[in-house]
């Protein structure tokens, strides 16, 4: 097991990109990329995930051992899933004093008391390996951490099954009879162009194709991480279409139909014919973004 990073290690250099996106793959999902061009396919969820590691200063290699935790419990809450992290994690040396540093409070500001280095590095491990392998933002624990930010909450006594089957809760399908409607006016051009329907990306999967009406604009949220529905999708769809929440996320996924009615949905939105398009909005946000 490797040891907590320092900020030298945390920023891994990059020796071989194609091998380190292998592995990216490989050890969350289980899913082996042979092909360069299907690696270089799927870069925009690989620098997706070197950004969240970064951004939290996690290491690849304990974002690894937090998602082989997870999906091997599942349905352990989150307080016995940061133990068994602690433990996990404990048999490296750390390069950090993570038993005798500790944050001092003013009495007349609330927040958490005798919080260790090594508390707040297993609580972004966490949210960090929540956020690659699951597209999910969820909270860091003001007790654990020096500072929380905002994200869904993922209780303590909660497991990890119950909170996503929270988040994505299954609606029953309604057979009725009802209106037809045209699929080429569910386009994300169209709407843009005909129903002044502005998009949004999100790397928040739950916040996919949420419509935000403000008194002056329209927003329609669409999760832009296509490349990680394609791979957990391409581990999950030879897996019976019935199968459970747990037993998805024991292969660090949803469930195979949840997948790809969310991949219907990307395809409805973006047919072929508007792949020009597409990639002229994508090139501007860029520039835009620069």
């Amino acid at each position: 097991m490797t040891s907590v990073p320092n900020a030298s290690s945390v920023i891994q250099t990059e020796l071989d990109p194609i091998a380190k996106r292998r592995r990216i793959a490989q050890r969350l999902w289980g899913l082996d990329l042979q092909s360069s061009s299907r690696v270089d396919h799927l870069s925009a969820y690989f620098d997706h995930f070197r950004d969240q590691a970064g951004q939290l200063s996690v290491s690849m290699d304990d974002v690894f051992t937090a998602a082989d935790i997870l999906k091997n419990k599942p349905d352990s809450t989150r307080q016995h899933l940061r133990n068994t992290m602690t433990s996990a994690l404990n048999h490296g040396q750390s390069t950090k004093d993570t038993t005798t540093s500790h944050v001092q409070h003013n009495s007349a500001v609330p927040g958490p008391q005798n919080i260790t280095v090594r508390d707040s590095v297993i609580e972004e491990t966490i949210v960090a390996t929540i956020r690659v392998m699951l597209a999910v933002n969820i909270n860091l624990d003001s007790r654990t951490v020096f500072l929380a930010t905002l994200g869904l909450n993922w209780g303590e006594s909660q497991s990890l099954t119950s909170f996503i089957k929270e988040t994505f809760p299954k609606h029953a399908y309604n057979d009725e009879p009802h209106t037809p409607f045209m699929a080429s006016r569910l386009r994300a051009r169209y709407l843009e162009d005909h129903a002044d329907v502005q998009l949004e990306w999100t790397h928040h999967l739950p916040d996919h194709l949420v419509l935000n009406i403000g008194s002056q604009t329209k927003t329609l949220r669409v999760f832009d991480l296509v490349s990680l529905l394609e791979m957990t999708y391409e581990v999950m769809k030879d897996e019976p279409w019935e199968t459970s929440v747990g037993d998805s996320l024991k292969r660090g996924c949803y469930t195979p139909a949840f997948l790809y009615e969310t991949l219907q949905t990307i395809r409805l939105l973006f047919p072929p014919q508007d792949q020009q398009w597409l990639d002229r909005k994508i090139e501007f946000n860029s520039r835009c973004a620069a």
